[in-house]
């Protein structure tokens, strides 16, 4: 008779695991459909609504890492940059590893000027060895070691990148990294073969035009500032890229 009480004994609390396990189930359930109908708001840039979705899948469940990046990104896009904070801040507590929230948390902190604490969440992303996309990171730090003048940093960072060999666009904005960090140092003519070598992987490149333009005009070839000005304006004719160039080929007639 014991075993028989004994077997009970141990059935009662497997069933009440498995009923738990349910419960557990749903709630991850109903806390995903929150999520994925935020992300539905988000592409439709609809973000009130999201956000209202995002809430409701960590009301439900707390631990829910991916509700707090989009949370997060939420904020961000909105401009509130301290409530973003806190949103990845909660993210990379719940996973430390989560490469994505600290990089985008450097950004963040970079849009508040805190620009050692986002090279700290930049390097931070780029601890985990299995993260698919480290470029991301190198490029932001490139970016804001030249915001700080830290040109020597800044090169190492691109270079990084330009290794990596990731998609075009990044490419791209490597090289025009490369090219703004050498012309602020001085060097005109490995600024000029970096915002060409922009050019060529995305001939779309406004910015990458414009630099090019200010570099030939240090150099003193005014025909060729021209030519990069007036692409410029041909590519993008309403942005301020193209009414700064505008000025100078009106300067130069």
């Amino acid at each position: 008779m014991y075993w028989k009480r004994a077997m009970i004994w141990i059935l009662i609390p497997l069933c009440t695991a498995c009923g738990m396990g349910e419960a557990q189930l749903k709630k991850e359930k109903e806390a995903s459909a929150h999520y994925k109908l935020g992300i539905s708001y988000l592409n439709d840039n609809l973000f009130q609504k999201a956000f209202i979705e995002f809430q409701k899948a960590i009301e439900i469940d707390s631990g829910y890492r991916d509700a707090y990046y989009a949370m997060g990104h939420v904020h961000f896009m909105q401009q509130s940059y301290s409530e973003s904070a806190v949103s990845f801040r909660k993210a990379v507590t719940i996973d430390a590893k989560f490469s994505d929230a600290h990089n985008y948390l450097g950004k963040v902190y970079e849009a508040q000027g805190k620009f050692d604490q986002a090279v700290l969440e930049y390097e931070e992303a780029l601890k985990n060895p299995q993260y698919d996309t480290p470029e991301k990171p190198h490029l932001n730090l490139g970016l804001v070691y030249l915001k700080q003048e830290k040109y020597d940093q800044a090169i190492r960072s691109f270079q990084n990148v330009l290794r990596i060999n990731p998609s075009g666009e990044v490419m791209a904005v490597a090289n025009n990294g490369l090219g703004r960090t050498y012309l602020q140092m001085g060097k005109i003519k490995e600024a000029i073969a970096s915002y060409q070598e922009a050019i060529r992987i995305a001939p779309s490149y406004v910015d990458a035009h414009l630099n090019l333009a200010s570099a030939y005009l240090k150099e003193g070839s005014k025909g060729l500032a021209a030519g990069s000005f007036k692409k410029v304006v041909d590519l993008s004719p309403q942005s301020p890229q193209a009414k700064e160039a505008q000025k100078f080929l009106d300067a130069l007639r």
